[in-house]
């Protein structure tokens, strides 16, 4: 109990509990969609929270994973290292009170379609408490996991091994086999309660898990929670680095040194943006990079409108979220002396993403043979990257990385469900590719041009002066 009491405290305050609390603004927003669309019965308040469970579970349990080991590793475990602590128990502890904030961000999430359901009077509101509770208990495995891996490999490989487990996995949720699936067992659990199949149609009665008692799939989750339990609390920390570079000391010959230069008292916006680049620049990135440019080789075989979709529900926001995290932690030491070494620096790191987003959209409009998809992945790219960069530099990278898992899921919801035909779709950003058809084309262009301005102030204004490091 004593380590349990130091875990709270240590948690207490941290970002932890307030990603547990943006599970109310989740549930309002997912709530707010399914109240467009004709609700009969309890369960069709509960069709955007599907979302959640096919796409976003397990992300964001290894994002509450992840946060509390990136804590304790800034802290360096709060001195407990070199004391008389048992760690295995201070890592049992830590997992203990990230499924408890898990548990806080699962009930506000549903009990605001909970409480849709009193106030309308439908009925069946039992039906929503048994699945947030099997949502909950689906987020317990890939939480425990997701610490093991964070402290092995690092967080952004450990939620992009996440988002595998949950969308690749689970997509064989109602194959046969799915019981030698882990990543199908938390979505074979919570979507037949839920009335769905894993791609959010409704479940016919003939269907084989309609009427599947839920034991296997509990039984399965369970076990799956327990090794995760027992991952993270067995799984020490990496204490040399996964890519240990080798370093030779050579002694060389004397090199004639010739007459020192003047440096010119004013440089160009090109040698700005050179230097960003070359600052910025990480294996990290170069890898994020070619895995996009395989990942829309690979869509090439199926239709453009799937190449559409897989481009601006995923990949972009993804991208655009994350991109800025990788880049920021290696600059921002050196952040300071970069604005005093040349006054257009800040510009030029902007400018510098752009081009990126400019290289991926591109790429993506070509394979998909439309240059109005191209122009606005262009434009919505664009803003969402210097919005996640703003973040990331205002208030660190684990804000970047929660506001990406909202962006993503709203993007989603919206642009992939009939509420793209209502007035809603303006507030899916990414998903204006697919969304923005016709005289909708000019009303995107517009706002974007008005969102990348503010975004672009509020990012200059960000990056202006020095401001603490911040890594979480």
């Amino acid at each position: 109990m004593s380590l349990l009491r130091a875990e709270w405290i240590r948690a207490k305050g941290s970002m932890l509990w307030w990603l547990a609390g943006a599970g109310l603004f989740l549930g309002l927003l997912l709530t707010a969609f399914s109240l467009v669309g004709e609700v009969n019965a309890a369960r069709d308040l509960l069709y955007p929270q599907g979302l959640l469970v096919t796409g976003m579970a397990a992300p964001a349990a290894a994002l509450f994973a992840g946060l509390a080991e990136d804590r304790e590793r800034d802290a360096r475990a709060g001195g407990t290292l070199w004391r008389p602590v048992a760690p295995i128990g201070t890592r049992a502890a830590r997992i203990a009170v990230v499924w408890l904030a898990l548990a806080v961000f699962v009930a506000l999430d549903f009990a605001v379609p909970f409480a849709a359901v009193l106030a309308l009077g439908l009925g069946s509101a039992g039906t929503i408490a048994v699945v947030a509770v099997f949502v909950w208990l689906g987020m317990l495995g890939p939480a425990g996991l997701a610490a093991a891996a964070t402290r092995r490999i690092g967080l952004l490989p450990t939620l992009v091994a996440a988002f595998g487990f949950t969308i690749e996995l689970g997509y064989f949720t109602e194959r046969s086999w799915w019981w030698a699936n882990p990543g199908a067992w938390p979505a074979r659990l919570t979507l037949p309660a839920m009335g769905l199949h894993f791609n959010l149609l409704p479940l016919e009665g003939t269907s084989p898990m309609a009427d599947e008692s839920p034991l296997p799939a509990l039984a399965l989750t369970l076990v799956l929670a327990v090794v995760g339990f027992v991952a993270a609390a067995l799984t020490p920390r990496r204490a040399r680095p996964l890519l240990a570079h080798r370093i030779i000391h050579a002694v060389g010959a004397p090199v004639a040194v010739g007459p020192a230069t003047q440096r010119p008292e004013r440089t160009g916006f090109v040698s700005a943006l050179q230097g960003v680049a070359r600052a910025g620049r990480t294996p990290s990135l170069s890898v994020v990079l070619v895995l996009t440019a395989l990942v829309l080789v690979f869509g090439a075989r199926y239709p453009a409108d799937v190449r559409g979709a897989l481009f601006a529900y995923a990949i972009l926001p993804v991208g655009a979220g994350v991109l800025p995290t990788l880049v920021w932690p290696r600059i921002r030491p050196a952040w300071a002396l970069m604005q005093i070494e040349h006054s257009q620096v800040r510009t030029a790191l902007a400018a510098w993403f752009i081009c990126i987003v400019v290289l991926v959209c591109m790429f993506a409009g070509v394979l998909v043979g439309d240059a109005r998809f191209a122009f606005i992945s262009l434009l919505a790219g664009a803003v969402l990257t210097l919005a996640s960069l703003a973040v990331t530099v205002r208030f660190g990278v684990m804000w970047a990385l929660a506001a990406t898992v909202v962006v993503t899921i709203v993007s989603a919801t919206i642009g992939g469900d009939v509420l793209a035909e209502s007035a809603l779709w303006i507030v899916a950003v990414p998903a204006w590719p697919v969304t923005a058809t016709g005289a909708r084309v000019w009303v995107a262009c517009g706002l974007g041009v008005v969102l990348l301005a503010l975004v672009s102030a509020a990012l200059l204004r960000a990056l202006k002066g020095m401001r603490p490091a911040r890594r979480v």
